[in-house]
């Protein structure tokens, strides 16, 4: 068992791994070959009986594997088929002209994967379904499937709340993710207080794979937006419009304040907001 320590968290990893790597060729023309896996492997709260993963790349095209089981059942499973340059040198581009191919089905996963991939969530519970398609090229996507999220739940310290009670449905199709139903329940981390609820509707358009512009409509009731101490605790209730790109998108609306402190010394004395945080970004 390995721990790794962040500045506020512990993460436990645990698990036994095996699996190669070759890299042969040249640096502006690389040729590379892996396969891993990993058995009874542990991230904090998400188990995995059994993990395999698989690459290769060569003239330009990244193709590569995951599957995580457990008791023989697929619990996840992901294939991609890339255009890329990998040189070992500088290049002009990396995402290259030409199709590619992105296929994920997810079979009931344990929402506890959301601790591994982001320090920012935990105690998160629930489950998520997955089918899932990309193809098209980098400039122009085609997505297909859907994902249901089901009694989902996850804590963030960072702003202080907790969301419970969270389901939903996304389908995309085309060059959309468009948001069929999704609400959630909030309640402060450490205080006590009812629980408030929110809905988001809308939709999430790729003008590039990379690049998603954002149309959703956010509907809020008592719901906890924050409770830091020494900052800020809020509760909102309202109507708002998240409209535009991710960064340097448009928030729009109206809205009430229904309960809510702001420490005003701590403001004057100390550095509460980093603006290079993604969370406040």
């Amino acid at each position: 068992l390995v721990a790794t320590t962040t500045e506020s968290s512990t993460l436990t990893v645990g698990g036994g791994l095996s699996g190669n790597f070759d890299l042969t060729g040249t640096a502006a023309e690389p040729v590379m070959a892996g396969a891993f896996s990993m058995v009874d492997g542990q991230f904090g709260a998400f188990r995995v009986p059994q993990m395999e993963s698989s690459l290769t790349y060569a003239d330009h095209r990244l193709k590569g594997s995951l599957a995580l089981r457990r008791l023989g059942e697929h619990l996840l499973d992901l294939d991609l088929d890339l255009p890329l340059d990998l040189a070992l040198s500088a290049v002009v581009a990396r995402r290259l002209d030409g199709p590619l191919s992105i296929r994920g089905v997810a079979d009931s996963v344990d929402l506890a994967i959301a601790e591994v991939l982001t320090p920012q969530v935990r105690r998160a519970s629930g489950r998520f379904d997955a089918d899932v398609g990309i193809s098209g090229t980098w400039t122009r996507p085609e997505l297909a499937g859907a994902v249901t999220i089901t009694d989902g739940a996850m804590s963030l310290p960072s702003v202080g709340a907790r969301y419970e009670r969270m389901s939903g449905r996304l389908v995309l199709v085309g060059d959309t993710i468009r948001v069929d139903t999704l609400s959630l329940e909030s309640r402060p981390l450490v205080a006590k207080g009812d629980p408030g609820a929110a809905t988001v509707g809308g939709y999430v358009r790729l003008e590039q794979l990379a690049r998603p512009v954002l149309s959703l409509h956010l509907a809020t009731r008592e719901f906890h937006l924050m409770d830091v101490r020494s900052f800020l605790s809020a509760t909102v209730t309202g109507d708002l419009d998240l409209t535009g790109p991710v960064v340097g998108a448009t928030l729009t609306g109206r809205g009430t304040m229904t309960r809510g402190v702001l420490y005003f010394a701590d403001l004057v004395t100390k550095q509460v907001v980093n603006l290079q945080d993604t969370l406040f970004r």
